[in-house]
């Protein structure tokens, strides 16, 4: 007895995929008295495009299909066999194309703040000396004289009035020698006690 009809199944390779994303679209057509629909064709809709296949001798078939722009698709797949001539069409599938958005890569984001956080840390720690050796630098530029300081013993400018680095003040006309700690004039330019020069 010939067969009556024929029964389609469709499975797509993906759901979800990108524009442009090549697709699979695969199954079995058999009839209802149990044999494979060999050589029949198979037509695939997908967004108004039709694409052609046939079926194996076993009654599988696979057909490429690329994914239109972004959106949701119905996806139809019909069979006709022209032996029995017969037909039938597959379950819709949907299809959703959406394009896909790639995670921010935060590492370069890390970095720069490590390094930012790097940066203000080594600041705030030398920010004294900094502001020493900027003083100094200014003070040699002006090729100022130069003494130490009686308390911290940092070398600064004759003319200072503060030590740019502990924050003591001097006297107007007396500076601590650092050798022995006597109070000498600030113009001296050696110790009259120890005979310590100064620069």
């Amino acid at each position: 007895m010939p067969p009556t009809s024929i029964a389609l199944t469709a499975e797509i390779s993906k759901y979800y995929c990108k524009p442009g994303e090549k697709l699979f679209v695969s199954g079995k057509a058999a009839y209802n008295t149990g044999g494979n629909a060999a050589d029949a064709s198979i037509t695939v809709i997908f967004d108004g495009e039709q694409y052609h296949g046939k079926t194996n001798a076993d009654g599988t078939y696979s057909i490429d299909v690329f994914a239109p722009k972004e959106g949701s698709y119905i996806v139809d797949v019909s069979i006709a066999d022209q032996v029995y001539n017969l037909s039938s069409v597959a379950p819709e599938q949907t299809v959703v194309v959406k394009e896909e958005v790639e995670p921010v890569n935060i590492i370069p984001f890390i970095i720069v703040a490590a390094i930012t956080i790097a940066v203000i840390i080594v600041v705030f720690i030398f920010r004294k000396r900094l502001t020493l050796a900027i003083y100094i630098l200014k003070a040699k530029m002006k090729k100022e004289n130069f003494v130490e300081c009686s308390e911290c013993g940092a070398t600064i400018p004759a003319t200072a009035k503060k030590c740019p680095k502990c924050g003591t003040e001097f006297e107007a006309e007396v500076v601590k020698c650092s050798q022995c700690g006597a109070f000498i004039p600030r113009s001296a330019e050696k110790c009259p006690r120890c005979g310590a020069e100064f620069d």
